[in-house]
């Protein structure tokens, strides 16, 4: 099965990136601007809204992990705002293109 990860370099995507190749999954990693753009890749920003739909066809399945990192500092307010707009922004913004998908995905 095609499966597309989001947060796929944070302590459970990369377990599970490991857990779905070993298992034969084809795995594509969704990831920020920044990393190294590589076969398996899709470039995605949360925060500016930037996501090819067309991109997104042919999955089969879409977990997405991604969000702010939870052990990177103090609780602060200004800090939880952050965690918490970052999985918000994320999360819509794949909601939005899932729903515009032609064949949108068994599982996500």
């Amino acid at each position: 099965m095609k499966v597309l990860i989001s947060g796929s370099y944070g302590l459970i995507g990369s377990a599970l990136v490991r857990s779905l190749t070993a298992e034969g999954h084809e795995v594509t990693r969704l990831v920020r601007p920044g990393r190294p753009i590589t076969a398996g890749v899709i470039i995605w920003d949360p925060s500016s809204g930037m996501l090819e739909l067309r991109s997104l066809e042919g999955f089969g399945a879409i977990v997405h992990l991604a969000g702010e990192n939870i052990a990177a500092g103090r609780w602060t307010a200004k800090r939880k705002q952050r965690i918490r707009d970052s999985r918000i922004r994320g999360t819509s913004l794949l909601c939005s293109r899932l729903k515009s998908l032609e064949q949108p995905p068994k599982v996500a």
